[in-house]
């Protein structure tokens, strides 16, 4: 391709046949075998292309997510965090890779709205005020416009427009009910609730493992999708199972530096 070599096709063993009775290529075979290597070559570049441009839009929208988590001091981390519990989710609901990708990005970004946010309000050392509550509620719907004129990230629209919706409806913005909640939606819901109340603030902190899973468990079926949250603790209770077993298997620090 372009004076570069890119692959080989080896052919061999030719089968004598009524149309090509010779064992050996003929060189009208080799100028068709010679044409369909070229158009396997293209087929491969643009493979590879597409590939290029994918990794792209991935590093693109992770550059957004840890600007974000700049802007917010007391929530550093937060959108990885979050991605991770429903990629866990995803898991345990058996999607595809392809699907679990789509979750991750999405819940990667959900919090993109929070760009048209004061730092003040975001960094605010102490608990909002109904005014100021109001405005971060308004995150979703800012993150919908963001993502409205983008073609390539609009697709992630229902977990970032919709992440703040409760499965009884009363949720915002758009007051959606039970599964009319895009999936992705639900999921991410979940996932950023135990996040929030893992983590701490200045005015706060943040709760036990145990007891935010108590609390997700309470509220299965009115602001959670009850199935999702069964899937959830399953998938939680097996990742805090295994950051106990890597701290058990923690090598000492001080034989570490000894040798």
């Amino acid at each position: 391709m372009r004076r570069h070599i890119i692959g080989t096709l080896f052919l061999c063993n030719k089968p004598a046949s009524t149309f090509s009775p010779l064992s050996k290529f003929t060189s009208e075979e080799l100028r068709l075998l010679s044409s369909f290597t070229h158009q396997i070559a293209i087929a491969i570049e643009n493979h590879q292309l597409n590939n290029s441009i994918h990794s792209i839009f991935i590093d693109y929208i992770k550059s957004i997510s840890a600007a974000l988590d700049a802007r917010d001091a007391y929530t550093h981390g937060h959108s990885k965090r979050v991605a991770t519990y429903s990629v866990g989710i995803g898991r345990e609901l058996g999607l595809t890779p392809g699907e679990l990708e789509f979750i991750e990005l999405s819940s990667t970004i959900h919090d993109i709205g929070k760009i048209g946010i004061s730092s003040d309000i975001l960094n605010k050392p102490g608990r909002l005020s109904d005014e100021e509550f109001k405005i971060i509620q308004s995150h979703p719907h800012k993150g919908s416009k963001i993502l409205e004129p983008m073609s390539r990230l609009s697709v992630l629209m229902p977990g970032v427009r919709n992440h703040h919706e409760r499965y009884d409806g009363k949720g915002y913005p758009d007051g959606l009910m039970g599964d009319d909640i895009h999936l992705i939606a639900r999921i991410i819901s979940i996932a950023d609730t135990y996040d929030a109340m893992t983590s701490d603030r200045v005015y706060r902190k943040g709760l036990s493992k145990e007891i935010a899973c108590q609390e997700i468990e309470k509220c299965a079926g009115t602001q959670f999708d009850p199935n999702l949250t069964t899937m959830f603790l399953t998938y939680i209770n097996q990742y805090r199972e295994n950051e106990i077993i890597k701290a058990d298997h923690k090598p000492d620090t001080a034989i570490l530096l000894q040798a």
